[in-house]
């Protein structure tokens, strides 16, 4: 890798290791964003979650399959927790770092000029006002992203921060997932104009010919609904999962993955 490749990958790790490692402001109250992927032009659901916010702690709860996941900051580390198997495993910021370290490298060289893309992503980027709609155009990927502008900017960060570092995740647990690079750009914006993103649409550009055709073009679209006040049921789910954190049998990461996948 050339020289002024390596230290600017060196430069956005560093950066994202010490972004994720802070905690909260200790005045930040605790609130909750409901969350829902669906897939193609018609909203067809593939799953939901919801996020609860600490000031240490964000605990995922996904729908299917069934998982909890806990960024915790102050450990600089994500729990994982299956409840159907009672277990548990552990990744630390680091590992998780140095991986996204690895595979940017690997496609920063590749013949591939999408995967290149990916690791170094440049959008054109536009804001259409009067549909409250911020637009990061390219040839690979658009992102066409519904925002508020009315949202608290300490609730933003979190969510964003949070948003980054699922994506890194989300790039190691899920064979073949796009790079994170892309979403993580678009977060960077969103953060410098303190916008919060309630709906983002991704369509992929066209890989061949028949993707071209009218409705052929892989789109997802994902909602957050912000909810600024924790319900009883909400408290009882962070109870239980910090319960969980003390029970459930501890498994290496491997053996983790492989068994959720099965289910």
């Amino acid at each position: 890798m050339k020289a002024w490749r390596l230290v600017a990958l060196v430069a956005v790790i560093v950066a994202g290791m010490t972004y994720a490692s802070e905690t909260s402001p200790p005045s930040l109250p605790a609130f909750k964003v409901e969350s829902r992927v669906d897939l193609g032009e018609a909203e067809k659901a593939v799953t939901s979650s919801i996020t609860i916010f600490s000031r240490t702690k964000v605990f995922d709860f996904l729908e299917k399959p069934a998982e909890v996941t806990i960024i915790d900051w102050r450990d600089q580390r994500v729990v994982l927790l299956n409840p159907l198997h009672h277990e548990q495993t552990e990744l630390s910021f680091d590992t998780i770092f140095r991986f996204q370290e690895r595979v940017q490298a690997r496609a920063l060289q590749d013949k591939d000029p999408r995967q290149r893309f990916f690791a170094n992503p440049a959008f054109t980027i536009r804001m259409d006002s009067t549909e409250k709609e911020l637009v990061f155009a390219s040839n690979w990927l658009t992102y066409r992203v519904k925002v508020s502008d009315t949202v608290d900017p300490a609730l933003i960060r979190e969510f964003l921060r949070f948003s980054d570092v699922m994506a890194q995740l989300n790039c190691l647990l899920v064979k073949g997932s796009r790079l994170p690079h892309p979403r993580i750009k678009v977060n960077k914006t969103l953060l410098e104009r303190n916008l919060f993103p309630e709906e983002v649409i991704l369509i992929n550009g066209p890989r061949n010919f028949f993707e071209w055709l009218p409705g052929r073009r892989s789109i997802v679209r994902s909602t957050h609904h912000l909810v600024l006040e924790l319900t009883p049921q909400d408290r009882a789910r962070l109870t239980q999962a910090e319960e969980w954190t003390q029970t459930f049998r501890r498994v290496n990461f491997i053996d983790y993955q492989a068994k959720l996948a099965a289910e």
